[in-house]
């Protein structure tokens, strides 16, 4: 391959957050860039999450019983994200409110000097100030021994909207962004990566390509591709699944969240009101299921119904999903794990990045870059620009023919389960209903693209079975 022209200045494999916030980054520093993914955008643990945008709450209280530095820098930093976050994608997320529930005056003392702490650290990126609420409003909670709430705010988002906006903001600047595109094979020159092998599953096609810089930013995954270009590499992560489940709004009347901040087993649990649904989880467990468990199910509704008024059975729950998140690999329990982030270039400079959150997509885009120059992988052209890019609104769509075309054209639809997931958040929210949804969905877009009767029935098929094994 003539290394003295490259297609790119920068591929970035994997199109979660860390890869969309990195090919936006590159292109506002004027590099060329493409962004592949191997499915559908975001359909791994970024679309998973608990649609909240927060500055580590969960992480203060490890930091100050433990005097640890690294909590304590990733809340502060998180907090600073947080800011950042809300700013620049104004349209699609929000500062809202939280309440922690008190059942003892010891506590409510405790919680609100750690929420007066979190606020602090805040400084100019506070978002309010926290407060004692009265259990006069906290109708939807049982009442017994409940003394009152303590309010603090955070951000919540739609995860899914996050990444596309990020996706046609970069496009918008110049990316070439293509999913259902799989690397197969690195290109090398000199025993350095100068392009890669990638299959098109759409065209069912394979492209060969040259780029200055490969990025892996396939997160859980991210062990698998270093391994493509050496085998017998060691492994930078471990992982975690966290699980949700999703109940109507009516179990909680008001529009703010809920932290239980410390479960049986040590963990934190999130009630989220979003979108007309009510959102509970995150389980954590070491395993790769892509299906909730019933175990997590029963975990999940112990805690709604210990602190909820309105009891919730197992037919209540509307849908559920579960994310695998990439954690660093250490030897201490996965629920102590603090959230940072690996940036790791092998001999033959490939640059894999995995772990962090959604909070700090934008700064570990930032960091990967700029560990990348520190190395002369490439010339620095301009700092960072990111911190004041305001992504592109989205356009609200919803499951007709126009919405549908709408998708396919402007927001990089390929099948009919980018419409349920990515584009409307259906699968996410009502099970039942995505299922019902699947054909209408896969005649438009068989109209559209021409499908014969036997792909459009291969992808009726599809769809339920990706919907039932998953949701």
């Amino acid at each position: 391959m003539d290394k003295t022209k490259f297609d790119y200045d920068f591929i970035i494999i994997g199109g979660g957050a860390v890869g969309c916030g990195i090919a936006l980054d590159a292109i506002t520093r004027g590099y060329k860039v493409l962004l592949l993914e191997k499915n559908d955008f975001g359909s791994g643990a970024s679309s998973k999450s608990t649609k909240l945008v927060h500055g580590g709450v969960r992480y203060l209280e490890k930091a100050i019983l433990t005097f640890n530095k690294a909590q304590y820098k990733l809340v502060n930093e998180a907090l600073k994200e947080r800011a950042i976050f809300l700013k620049n994608s104004s349209t699609i997320s929000k500062k809202f409110q939280i309440f922690t529930p008190l059942y003892n005056w010891f506590e409510a003392i405790y919680l609100y000097i750690g929420l007066k702490i979190y606020e602090l650290i805040s400084l100019s990126y506070s978002l309010g100030k926290s407060s004692f609420v009265s259990k006069k409003i906290l109708g939807f909670l049982k009442q017994k021994n409940l003394k009152g709430a303590i309010s603090y705010f955070d951000g919540s988002f739609n995860d899914s909207k996050m990444i596309t906006s990020l996706l046609i903001t970069a496009q918008n600047l110049g990316t070439d962004v293509k999913n259902y595109c799989e690397v197969k094979e690195f290109l090398y020159d000199n025993k350095r990566i100068v392009g890669l092998k990638y299959f098109d599953k759409i065209e069912n096609k394979e492209f060969e390509i040259s780029s200055k810089v490969v990025v892996n930013a396939t997160g859980v995954s991210i062990d698998t591709l270093r391994r493509v270009d050496d085998y017998n590499c060691s492994e930078l992560i471990t992982t975690s699944k966290g699980s949700h489940i999703v109940l109507s709004k009516e179990f909680m009347d008001l529009d703010v969240g809920l932290l239980i901040p410390k479960t049986h087993d040590g963990r934190v649990i999130f009630f989220h009101p979003w979108e007309n649904i009510l959102i509970i989880g995150t389980t954590e467990v070491d395993n790769k299921a892509k299906k909730i468990s019933d175990d997590e199910i029963d975990y999940l509704l112990f805690y709604a119904n210990k602190y909820l008024k309105k009891e919730a059975k197992k037919e209540d729950v509307l849908s559920t999903f579960s994310g695998t998140r990439a954690l660093i690999k250490k030897d201490i329990p996965l629920s102590s794990i603090v959230r940072e982030y690996i940036i790791n270039i092998s001999k033959t400079n490939l640059v894999s990045i995995s772990a962090g959150k959604w909070t700090s997509y934008r700064k570990m885009a930032e960091d990967c870059l700029n560990v990348i120059f520190s190395k002369s992988l490439i010339k620095e052209k301009a700092s960072c620009k990111t911190k004041e890019c305001e992504l592109l609104s989205l356009e609200s769509l919803e499951i007709n023919e126009a919405d549908i075309i709408f998708a396919i054209e402007n927001y990089f639809v390929k099948r009919p389960i980018d419409i349920l997931l990515r584009i409307t958040n259906i699968a996410y929210k009502n099970r039942s209903t995505a299922l019902k949804n699947i054909e209408f969905i896969c005649e438009i877009m068989a109209k559209y693209f021409s499908w014969n009767e036997e792909k459009k029935d291969s992808e009726i098929e599809f769809s339920k079975d990706y919907i039932k094994s998953r949701f």
